[in-house]
């Protein structure tokens, strides 16, 4: 692997672990991602590319920048409309990630900066006051319902790791002792908002330290620091996060992580859909009143997205070409409010497919459907010749199912996540050059650092 090939790939995982505790991290990794493949592109390292989604892709966006064109605020829409780059993470990463050593490299970071999202989330919970229902735990995040949504997918990224051992799960005691150092950021960062102690730079030079950990771990290779901490990261991730995602009382994830983990395990292992039934129960036997309270559809929130809904509806009446404008519905909901809605206003409508249509047109969900039909097409097609194909499936399971209660897709830091997984199964086939000639994929891989972690590539 070239310099500059290497140097991408720690940038890509630099990019993926800081896309979960801050996304504006994330934007400069991934500034720093497209600079670096341009320098490759300019040394002829790397060449132009097709992926199946293209057309797909280029018809969402073009869509999405005529919406913002007929909006009652073009400038304001067409602003909100540049979340749309975020859709090379999906090219990049399926370029730069050509071996399973790579892949692996990418997944550690995601989990590596999940360790420290969910244990930040539980130290908040216990010792700043985020235990109520006005105030849950955000952890690194913007918001408590973004934070839950990233640990959803993590959280089925780690349980597909354990699945995909081949022996019982082991890690050393110098990996776990650097996920307890991943931990000592989250609790450094806690300290420092308990004594009011310069909270915000700490909290800064905490998501640096993961993003350059992450950078080390993938420039280093699967063997630093210790073969066996892809493991340890798993093993850390699963009950920080399972414990977070409870205490976050967010019904959205939970749903999400029900679907993602049932599909998952569909997939690689049948026979655990048996025992699926009894953990849920399990969890509902010792889960706190605060939580089994949630499990009600006759709250204020459940109420309020009825009504959401409902006036999407009648925003994609109104305007089914071209909806109302990206970055719209705050500004047009009160036209559109239902009596009775519990909120004056709505920045977004709570489901992702009622949400694009109403702010992009009914021809914009149809482009969407296209794109996740070719994600998933592709994920399942990669199912028999790797790993990956089932993990991108739960994770965009996880996803959509949490959509249908909460616009997902609108976070960046959670479509950063399912583009960089949904990369994957593309990164495994060969890469189809502009000229139309297919370009084979580098066969090597560090296969026996893998092996070492436990980690069974099915070929």
């Amino acid at each position: 692997m070239g310099s500059l090939l290497r140097a991408q790939v720690a940038l890509l995982a630099a990019t993926a672990a800081s896309a979960t505790i801050s996304v504006f991290a994330a934007q400069v990794g991934l500034a720093l991602v497209g600079l670096l493949h341009l320098v490759r592109t300019v040394r002829r390292e790397t060449r132009g590319f097709a992926l199946p989604i293209d057309a797909a892709v280029g018809a969402f966006a073009i869509w999405t920048f005529m919406s913002a064109a007929f909006a009652p605020s073009p400038i304001a829409a067409t602003e909100s409309a540049k979340k749309l780059v975020l859709f090379l993470l999906l090219y990049f990463a399926a370029e730069a990630l050509r071996t399973d050593s790579c892949r692996e490299l990418l997944l550690d970071a995601m989990l590596m900066g999940g360790v420290a999202l969910a244990s930040l989330a539980l130290l908040q919970f216990a010792f700043l006051g985020y235990d109520t229902m006005d105030t849950r735990p955000r952890s690194f995040l913007g918001h408590y319902m973004t934070a839950s949504g990233v640990m959803a997918i993590l959280l089925v990224v780690a349980v597909e790791r354990i699945l995909a051992l081949g022996r019982p799960p082991a890690a050393a005691r110098r990996a776990l002792a650097l996920c307890a150092a991943i931990v000592g950021i989250s609790v450094a960062v806690m300290l420092s908002y308990r004594t009011s102690v310069m909270p915000m730079e700490v909290e800064r030079f905490g998501i640096l330290a993961v993003g350059l950990l992450a950078a080390r771990r993938a420039w280093r290779g699967a063997a630093w620091p210790d073969p066996t901490f892809s493991t340890a990261l798993a093993l850390v991730l699963v009950p920080l996060s399972g414990l977070a995602l409870i205490l976050s009382r967010t019904r959205s994830a939970w749903i999400g992580v029900v679907c993602g983990l049932g599909v998952l395990a569909a997939i690689r292992r049948p026979r655990l859909l048996l025992f699926l039934p009894g953990v849920l129960g399990l969890l509902l036997l010792f889960s706190p009143r605060a939580v089994l309270d949630r499990l009600t559809i006759s709250d204020a929130s459940s109420r309020d997205r009825y009504y959401m809904w409902q006036a999407g509806l009648d925003m994609i009446m109104d305007k089914p070409i071209f909806g109302q404008g990206t970055g719209m519905i705050l500004s047009v909901y009160p036209k559109f409010r239902w009596q009775g809605a519990p909120n004056p206003n709505a920045p977004h409508l709570h489901n992702n497919f009622v949400q694009i249509a109403a702010e992009r047109g009914l021809p914009c969900l149809v482009f969407l459907g296209w794109i996740l039909y070719l994600l998933g097409r592709e994920a399942w097609r990669a199912r028999g010749e790797s790993r990956y194909g089932p993990l991108v499936l739960a994770a965009l399971a996880t996803t959509l199912s949490s959509g249908m209660f909460e616009y997902t897709l609108g976070d960046s830091e959670i479509l950063m996540l399912v583009l960089l997984l949904s990369a994957l199964p593309f990164s495994i086939r060969p890469l189809t050059k502009e000229s139309g000639a297919p370009e084979p994929a580098d066969a090597a891989s560090d296969a026996s650092s893998l092996a070492d972690a436990g980690i069974v590539l099915e070929q």
